[in-house]
């Protein structure tokens, strides 16, 4: 089994899911965050897929989102913050870029792991080069289902020993990697 590492020495620690649609990567961040509550930490969870509405989420909600996720965030404190694990099911969030650089940079005080599901790894659609490369600084990351071409030369190029794997049976198979390792993985429902 794969643990997600929300924390090692006491600091936070992010990370990317990517992958298609319906391909595991919802129910990746469900059971990270199960594990997180379980382990006493504060989930807080911007929902851009469209599970909780009928038309979905547009980019102006996702920036209203990530809007209300700072107003909720502005109560942390060092000195009183819980460990908290913020959980981003659709790029969109991230365009309220300026919002998601503030929350990447104060992470380590606040004590704020962030992890994105995406379909994308370009950093157009991830809120800039920068946050991008601040989810991935760790090396923390899991790829679902079958990557499309522009997805796969992605994570080759950004993604610490990212190898693609051929012949996955669907849903939930990929590929989990941390510090340079990688691993198949088959994430299944909690």
């Amino acid at each position: 089994p794969v643990h997600w590492r929300l924390a090692r020495a006491g600091r936070p620690v992010h990370g990317l899911i990517a992958g298609p649609m319906a391909s595991g990567g919802s129910t990746a961040l469900a059971r990270i965050g199960a594990g997180a509550r379980q382990a006493g930490m504060r989930v807080l969870h911007v929902d851009l897929t469209g599970a909780g509405s009928a038309a979905g989420a547009s980019a102006h909600e996702g920036i209203g989102e990530a809007l209300r996720l700072t107003g909720r965030l502005k109560a942390l404190t060092p000195a009183t913050a819980a460990p908290t694990v913020v959980l981003v099911d659709g790029h969109d969030a991230l365009d309220a870029r300026v919002v998601w650089e503030r929350l990447l940079r104060t992470s380590a005080a606040l004590k704020v792991s962030v992890v994105v599901r995406t379909h994308t790894l370009d950093a157009y659609h991830l809120g800039g080069a920068l946050v991008r490369d601040h989810l991935l600084a760790q090396g923390q990351y899991l790829v679902l289902g079958r990557p499309s071409p522009d997805l796969r030369i992605a994570a080759q190029g950004l993604l610490e020993d990212y190898e693609p794997r051929t012949g996955w049976p669907g849903s939930g198979a990929g590929v989990y990697g941390l510090q340079g390792a990688s691993v198949p993985v088959q994430v299944q429902a909690p």
